[in-house]
């Protein structure tokens, strides 16, 4: 019984060590099967698209805004007809030689009424609306390559545990240190 144990555990040792899969013997089958290692390496981190923050360029149009000038205009046209209507019913009261004068006075300046209205509709019927300012929006986008993400991200992981395990030791090292200059000092003290 005691032979085909050792004999059984002489077989399974080799096997268990067989077993073992080391990362030199993955390396191996992933050199040898190239299209399985894509595949999961494809499937395990795909290549992804970011999009950036968009980049803003702002483009003015450079339009001359004419709205006020039409409107003084029109404010100056409606005063102006306001003075000629009051001279007008003034020189309808008046009979004199004045009052011919004023007649003659409000016949040129209804002449020029008519002129700025006209003026004012041209200058309407032409007026064109200001063009929009431009604003482009760039939005790049990019391949992240996720394989290599993680890669660094294991490697920062990994120099991290290592700074904390090289924390962790030197504490303890200060507190071994301190135990042992305490039993070194209460040694002193009750040697004596």
């Amino acid at each position: 019984m005691k032979i085909i144990r050792n004999l059984i555990l002489v077989l399974l040792i080799p096997a268990l060590f067989q077993a073992c899969v080391t990362q030199k013997k993955v390396e191996r089958y992933l050199n040898e099967h190239p299209a399985v290692s894509s595949l999961y390496c494809a499937t395990k981190y795909p290549v992804k698209d970011s999009i950036a923050p968009p980049i803003i360029k702002y483009i003015p149009a450079n339009n001359k805004d004419l709205t006020k000038a039409f409107d003084s205009l029109a404010r100056d046209n409606s005063s102006l007809k306001d003075d000629i209507d009051s001279l007008s019913e003034l020189s309808k009261t008046d009979s004199s030689a004045l009052g011919e004068k004023y007649r003659k006075t409000i016949t040129g300046l209804n002449k020029k009424l008519v002129s700025y209205i006209n003026q004012i509709q041209k200058l309407k019927d032409e007026y064109k609306k200001c063009t929009p300012d431009t604003v482009f929006t760039t939005n790049t986008v990019y391949k992240r390559d996720t394989a290599k993400e993680k890669y660094l991200e294991t490697k920062v992981s990994a120099a991290d545990e290592k700074a904390n395990n090289q924390k962790r030791w030197k504490n303890i090292g200060f507190i071994i240190s301190g135990v042992l200059g305490a039993a070194l000092i209460l040694v002193l003290i009750f040697k004596r």
